[in-house]
């Protein structure tokens, strides 16, 4: 390989070798692809290969946020964000530049704070590897009057393999259960619904009673099991009083 070919292929660019036949052959650098394996409580593992050179573009997690559009069947621009959780308490952030909320000066003055946990070539450096193995987690949100998922990719070094934890719920990460999340969130009569409903709420009461009306209408709909991230019967019984504080007057085998 002569030397201006060995440049690009430092840099991470595409390599154009041509044929006999004037056909052109891309080829990427294999030092620059890392795949990761990821999959819902009920299936196998699905694939997602990221790319860091540069023919990617700037923004490295639009592969992450549109492969897992893909795979979980969410709309792309319904995913705010996506975070990825690693063993020693290491994390990165996935943001969504499609998303309508997205705003890369949000951060301000923290921006060296925040060039640390976006997803980055450097950022994940020595802790997110080829091969890695990860769950997936949704959320589904309702904020600003419409709904909204943020995703978490969990190690699988951080999961227990029989029994539910605070991060990790066997039960509510299916295909099932998010289809479900999914149907609710593109329901835009639905959405309506909720909309008119959150404006009867009076604005000049306690903070709290503003929030339990909120979900007292998310439960009237029968979608609060679906919402604000799901608890599993082990969380239930280690912190009810916690519970009953999110879902009061809300029945744990309801749903």
């Amino acid at each position: 390989m002569d030397h201006s070919l060995k440049n690009a292929e430092d840099k991470g660019e595409p390599i154009y070798l041509m044929h006999y036949d004037n056909t052109v052959m891309l080829i990427v650098s294999i030092n620059y692809l890392v795949t990761i394996k990821v999959k819902l409580a009920d299936e196998e593992y699905h694939d997602i290969v990221i790319d860091w050179s540069e023919r990617s573009g700037k923004y490295k997690g639009k592969q992450v946020i549109d492969q897992l559009s893909t795979i979980i069947g969410i709309p792309s621009h319904y995913i705010c964000d996506v975070y990825i959780h690693l063993p020693h308490d290491n994390w990165v952030e996935v943001e969504n530049i499609e998303h309508k909320d997205f705003n890369p000066e949000r951060f301000g003055e923290d921006f060296n704070d925040r060039e640390q946990i976006l997803f980055t070539k450097a950022s994940c450096l020595g802790i997110l590897n080829n091969g890695d193995c990860f769950v997936i987690t949704t959320e589904l949100i309702f904020c600003d009057f419409e709904f909204n998922f943020s995703i978490c990719l969990e190690s699988r070094l951080l999961v227990n393999d029989n029994d539910c934890t605070g991060n990790y719920c066997h039960y509510s990460n299916t295909r099932a259960f998010i289809n479900r999340q999914v149907a609710i969130a593109i329901n835009s009569e639905l959405v309506m619904k909720i909309r008119l409903k959150y404006g009867e709420i009076p604005m000049d009461i306690e903070d709290r009673e503003i929030y339990l009306r909120q979900k007292k209408i998310l439960r009237d709909f029968d979608i609060k099991p679906f919402i604000y991230g799901p608890w599993c019967r082990l969380i239930y019984g280690e912190v009810q009083e916690h519970i009953e504080y999110i879902n009061p007057q809300y029945s744990r085998t309801r749903g």
